[in-house]
């Protein structure tokens, strides 16, 4: 799957000295897709800067394209460095979004952070802004999981039913002392309950998985991990859960 990018066409459509700006109001969405081919099939970005212009306007969009390759070849820190040059040629909101997402995508909480910071700065719509308070709070348990190994859950009561959300916090506490049969129960039992009203949790997946795991449930903490990455397909330790995964299929 092609990794998911603001497409910037208009960063290097100006033929003039100046850094080329995005369109008012094009702003990215979660579903807006780049590949480096649409990208030149859209604009050329040496044929559009004319031959006398300064090495300003050519910057931003070779740092871009640049981008989109390391990205689509996986080299996620690399990605979001070379984002990172065009936004300080030609700063804009979709240019910092390539930037965030990228340091998500690498798992690099603390730099996600800060280009979380940028973008806000920057005003940007509700959507984006409800999207990236989404994407970051994520990140924030993620990092949480990395050193617990356990999900925390989700803030709101309209996230899970009380019964669910009282049981979901009874096995968090009893997989932290280390009871892990008591915790799969009190799991099992959000579950059900989550199931009954219909609504679904990813993290409580990653729970039923890790718990499973300690009990050595092979099988069913690998489908218990596949749910999870079903409903949470970017999440930052994608590569290291698929890990567990297979390891736990051999």
């Amino acid at each position: 799957m092609r990794t998911r990018l603001a497409l910037f066409a208009a960063l290097c459509a100006c033929a003039s000295s100046a850094p080329p700006v995005a369109p008012a109001g094009e702003l990215v969405t979660t579903t807006s897709v780049v590949s480096s081919r649409a990208h030149h099939a859209s604009i050329d970005v040496d044929a559009a800067v004319a031959p006398d212009a300064a090495p300003v306007a050519r910057d931003p969009g070779r740092s871009y394209r640049e981008g989109v390759a390391a990205a689509e070849r996986n080299d996620f820190t690399e990605a979001a460095r070379l984002f990172g040059l065009a936004f300080e040629a030609s700063p804009s909101v979709e240019m910092a979004f390539n930037a965030f997402r990228m340091h998500e995508r690498a798992a690099s909480v603390a730099e996600a952070a800060q280009w979380y910071e940028r973008i806000t700065a920057l005003g940007p719509s509700a959507a984006m802004r409800a999207d990236l308070e989404q994407r970051m709070a994520a990140l924030r348990d993620f990092a949480r999981r990395r050193r617990e190994d356990i999900a925390r859950p989700p803030p709101g009561v309209d996230a899970l039913v009380r019964e669910a959300s009282d049981f979901f916090a009874r096995g968090v506490a009893l997989y932290q002392r280390r009871e892990y049969r008591a915790a799969l129960q009190a799991f099992e039992a959000a579950l059900r309950y989550m199931q009954e009203s219909r609504r679904e949790v990813a993290e409580l997946f990653f729970n039923l998985a890790v718990t499973h795991e300690h009990l050595h449930h092979r099988a069913e903490a690998a489908a218990a991990f596949r749910e999870y990455l079903a409903r949470r397909p970017d999440t930052p330790d994608r590569a290291a859960i698929e890990a567990r995964v297979r390891t736990l299929s051999q």
